[in-house]
């Protein structure tokens, strides 16, 4: 009888061990993946409701359901949510969808600039706009290739980054991400937000470059800055 309680405590306390490992485990790889905005605690809104911060709280979900941005609001959006009504009940816990919020469609584009910053739009195609999987909210860098000196020769060029970590706000004339993924959104514009000095270094690369400027799409969770050495004939054969 001892000899199975001992063996039914080891078992017990395997199992516990696991859960334990297995809790610890998903709060890590939640708090390194993406945070969306959840209804918070205590909070119950019904269709009109003006959304309010304290109705609000971040929760986050692993990166391996990060695909979820594209119907759910992430955190960083708090700001241009806030003010909004949403348009059916919502209660603690559930998720923001942008189909939740009212007229979000009908948002003005200036509204989603953020303060200090400007909108400029670069022609893009399936090409340059990474096989037009790009989508508002999304981070990309921004490649050019342009000539070393302004009237050298047209095999005097370099590739190189010009811009990391810039955050689109439409594609066409779609502002968010719901409008691409039914069709809506036309890519013959891409619409970045940046500084004023970053504009004036997008519209110098495009009067330098003899080619498209180029989108790198960024995971959402990456936001350091790499500095990528940029590429000429002189070092082409010695990057790997």
């Amino acid at each position: 009888m001892h000899k199975y309680l001992a063996a039914l405590g080891l078992v017990l306390g395997l199992v516990s061990g696991y859960l334990v490992y297995s809790y610890v485990s998903g709060v890590r790889e939640s708090a390194s993946g993406v945070q969306l905005i959840r209804i918070a605690d205590g909070a119950h809104l019904t269709p009109g409701t003006v959304i309010q911060p304290e109705f609000l709280a971040a929760i986050g979900v692993p990166v391996t359901f990060q695909s979820l941005t594209k119907i759910a609001v992430p955190a960083r959006d708090v700001g241009w949510i806030v003010g909004k009504t949403v348009q059916r009940e919502l209660g603690p816990g559930d998720l923001l969808m942008y189909s939740d919020i009212e007229d979000l469609a009908a948002i003005d584009t200036a509204e989603l600039i953020p303060p200090g910053m400007r909108a400029f739009s670069v022609a893009a195609d399936g090409v340059s706009a990474v096989g037009r999987l790009l989508r508002p909210s999304d981070r990309v860098d921004v490649i050019a290739t342009i000539r070393t000196e302004a009237d050298g020769p047209e095999d005097e060029t370099e590739t190189r980054t010009i811009l990391e970590n810039v955050k689109i706000i439409a594609i066409g004339q779609a502002t968010r991400r719901e409008q691409i993924n039914r069709g809506t959104g036309a890519y013959g514009l891409v619409t970045l937000a940046v500084t004023p000095e970053q504009a004036h270094k997008l519209r110098f690369a495009m009067l330098h470059s003899d080619d498209d400027l180029i989108f790198t799409l960024r995971n959402p969770i990456d936001s350091a800055d790499t500095n990528p050495q940029a590429v000429g004939w002189e070092n082409f054969d010695r990057i790997r």
